[in-house]
């Protein structure tokens, strides 16, 4: 038992690690379909556009007023027109010298950390699209070796049993390979019914799509060997994250 799941983690590794075309173009896609489409970013875009437009209304002055009154009515009926004073009135109120600069600057500043915000969502997003996909990926490329692997087994277990009808083989051969066909399928069926439908899930969530949407991948990752060591990852973080430069314009 050991040994057939000790082969089908290798024959995993080796099938990840072959030089194959690079699959990015849906990766691609899907990355644009979540930016599009993600309700955590569309929320975050409009904060950001809702506090630029707050920078032109704070540098406004106050509507003026205008006013109308009425006064001297004769007569037991109620008529404005026939009112003998008629008053019209017209009124700014004028901001204290410094005062509206001071609140546009507030405002420059609250859009300038919503657009921070806003890009941090995305990068944010992008991130956890790709984790998805790789995720998902994997699952999908396991489930097809494990299938292949329980057909060889399954392949396996009729000669084990024939070669037993013929007294070329033990019982105890034919039960061992039975067990070990019945675990295969056991985890197969595990993989392909429950990991592989929450990690489409996972991505279909981030796309804001239906969870149980179909959203098979196809081809092959060539994946480049990392060449930054973990604290130079971290100085690149700390330099070009926007979470950390909220006042930068």
């Amino acid at each position: 038992m050991k040994s057939v799941r000790f082969m089908t983690i290798v024959f995993i590794l080796l099938a990840l690690g072959s030089p194959a075309a690079a699959f990015a173009g849906e990766l691609d896609d899907l990355v644009r379909g979540a930016l599009e489409n993600n309700p955590g970013i569309l929320a975050a875009e409009e904060t950001w556009s809702a506090a630029e437009a707050g920078i032109t209304t704070a540098r406004a002055w106050p509507d003026p007023q205008v006013g109308i009154r009425f006064e001297r009515n004769p007569g037991a009926v109620y008529s404005l027109g026939e009112a003998r004073m008629r008053m019209v009135s017209i009124s700014q109120t004028i901001p204290f010298p410094g005062k509206l600069s001071l609140r546009a600057e507030m405002f420059t500043r609250d859009a300038h950390k919503a657009r921070w915000e806003y890009e941090a969502a995305r990068q944010e997003i992008i991130a956890q699209v790709k984790t998805a996909y790789y995720d998902l990926f994997v699952l999908q490329r396991s489930v097809e070796l494990l299938q292949e692997q329980s057909d060889l087994l399954a392949a396996f277990e009729r000669t084990a049993r024939v070669n037993y009808m013929v007294g070329r083989a033990s019982q105890h051969d034919v039960l061992r390979a039975q067990v070990e066909l019945a675990l295969l399928k056991d985890d197969l069926e595990t993989l392909d019914r429950e990991d592989v439908v929450t990690a489409r899930a996972r991505l279909n969530t981030l796309l804001d799509r239906p969870a149980l949407s179909p959203l098979e991948l196809s081809g092959a990752i060539d994946i480049a060997p990392m060449t930054l060591s973990g604290e130079r990852l971290e100085q690149i973080a700390w330099r070009t994250a926007p979470i950390w430069r909220p006042g930068r314009r």
